[in-house]
Parts: C-alpha cells; sequence; structure tokens
C-alpha cells in the first residue's frame, strides 16, 4: 500500500510528462533490470514451468500491460482524483476472485473491515466539492481508461496469487514482469508509438519502477502468508498514502469527506491486523 502510494504521485507526474506508453515501458525496463540484477542472488534456476503455468504467465502479462496502459492514459488525459479512484478498486475484483475461486474463508467482521476499506479509499480519492465544480466532460474524461486498469489489475494480481504460491514471490514477480514488457513491446513495434522519453525523466521513472518492484515483491508475500481477499484490498488503499502524501508535500488541503475516507481506511487497517 506505501510503495503503490508513492508510485502514484510519480507515475501521475511522469504520464503527463512522458506519456502513457513511454512512462508504462520505460519503468518497466529499468524494472527489468533491476529484478535480472535480484536474480542472480534469488531466482530459482532450476525452476519447472509447466504449460498451465506457462499460460497463466502469458495472461498475467498480457493484464499487467494493459492495466499500465489504461491507467497511465487515464492519468495523462483525465482527472486523477477520478482515474485514482476507479484505478484503486481492483482490489475489490481480486477479493472477490480469491474468495470464489480460491476458496478462502473470513469471517463476516473481516468482511465488514475490508468493506471500510473499499468505502474509505473511495472518500479519500475524491473531493466532492471539486467533482460538482467539474463539468460532464472532465468528470468522465479518462474513465473507461480507469476501468481498463480496475479489471487488468482485479485480474492480475489474483492469477499473481496463484503464481506465487506455484513459483515464489520473486520469480512470480521476474517471469511476469518479462510476460509485461513483451506485450508492450509488440504494442510499440505494431503502433509505432514513440516513447518521447527525455533523459530528465529517468530519474522519475527509476522511482517509479523501484517503488512498484517493492510494491509488487510485498503483495506476492503477502498473499503468501495470508489470504488473497484480506491482502489485496490493504494494498489496494494506496490512495490513502498518495492523498496524504501530496497534502503533506504540496499544502493540498483535505475535504471533510477526504478525512473520513482516511479515518475508515485506519480502522479497517487495524481491525484486519488484529
Amino acid at each position: 500500500m506505501l510503495s503503490f502510494g508513492i508510485q502514484d504521485i510519480m507515475m501521475a507526474v511522469s504520464s503527463r510528462k512522458t506519456g502513457f506508453f513511454g512512462t508504462s515501458l520505460g519503468f518497466m525496463l529499468i524494472q527489468i533490470a533491476i529484478y535480472a540484477v535480484l536474480a542472480v542472488f534469488i531466482f530459482n534456476w532450476k525452476i519447472s514451468l509447466q504449460p498451465v503455468t506457462i499460460a497463466m504467465l502469458i495472461f498475467c502479462g498480457l493484464a499487467s500491460a494493459a492495466s499500465l496502459f489504461g491507467y497511465n492514459k487515464g492519468l495523462e488525459v483525465g482527472n486523477i482524483s477520478i482515474v485514482a479512484t476507479i484505478g484503486g478498486m481492483w482490489g475489490a475484483i481480486t477479493a472477490v476472485l480469491g474468495f470464489i475461486f480460491l476458496g478462502e474463508k473470513i469471517t463476516y467482521f473481516q468482511i465488514f473491515y475490508i468493506l471500510l476499506i473499499i468505502i474509505g479509499t473511495a472518500l479519500v480519492s475524491l473531493n466532492l466539492k471539486d467533482i460538482l465544480k467539474l463539468g460532464t466532460y472532465r468528470l468522465y474524461k479518462g474513465t473507461e481508461y480507469a476501468l481498463m486498469a480496475t479489471f487488468g489489475w482485479g485480474m492480475y494480481f489474483f492469477v499473481m496469487s496463484i503464481l506465487s504460491s506455484k513459483l515464489g514471490w520473486f520469480d512470480a514477480a521476474f517471469l511476469v514482469a518479462i510476460s509485461t514488457v513483451a506485450f508492450m513491446s509488440v504494442y510499440g513495434f505494431t503502433t509505432k508509438a514513440k516513447t518521447k522519453i527525455k533523459r530528465s525523466s529517468y530519474t522519475l521513472l527509476f522511482l517509479v519502477a523501484l517503488t512498484s518492484a517493492l510494491g509488487i515483491f510485498s503483495y506476492n508475500l503477502g498473499v503468501i502468508s495470508n489470504y488473497t481477499d484480506i491482502v489485496a484490498p490493504i494494498s489496494s488503499a494506496s490512495p490513502l498514502v498518495t492523498v496524504a502524501l501530496a497534502a503533506f508535500f504540496f499544502k493540498e488541503k483535505l475535504s471533510k469527506n477526504q478525512m473520513l475516507g482516511m479515518a475508515l481506511v485506519l480502522i479497517g487497517l487495524i481491525m484486519l491486523a488484529i
């Protein structure tokens, strides 16, 4: 949650500076380089990949690429609060998939706390006063891209949970990243998309890659030791971190509904941890 929240701020800046494709491919290539260095010490080189596992890696890479394209495109053209709110709902989709297909059993109290986190995340991300001032065009611009990211990440993190249990937390992240970059490269080649990456953007993209890697590693370690339908909603509550950092560093004022949302998320997180 902390890593994804920090990543979102830098990704929003990069998407408007470099474009959705340049940001997505740029930070993923840097992330692959980070993984490659770590692979020397962590990767299981004797790993055996079954056809089903390979199919899941391919699907996960496709879902990851589509989600990153959608989210960064939404940040580039739409209202950041709207896009972040919709994109942050992936945790609910992953939780439902985990509950249905993985047979994970959680208590009614845990379900209630998860709902608190999801509702609180939505309230944190949206400043209702600003939304009322927006025209219909600005309000809905980028929504379709955010929805693509939501459903893509929902399936991506669900399959990642399965891959982490099969391959390990690092191997799953590394192999899925390779699959993701492969799909991005095919998209770039077929559409002749321009990256427009400037030297001044390299540091920002490195930080996006680093925080993204930390977030994925943490998620994979989390689902190995706990239920997906608990870890996913917590991880997707990253807008709490994004908004809090924006308020601290950029002196943005928080609305009453945002403060209420923060309180609900914190209550949900604390109660799930007890």
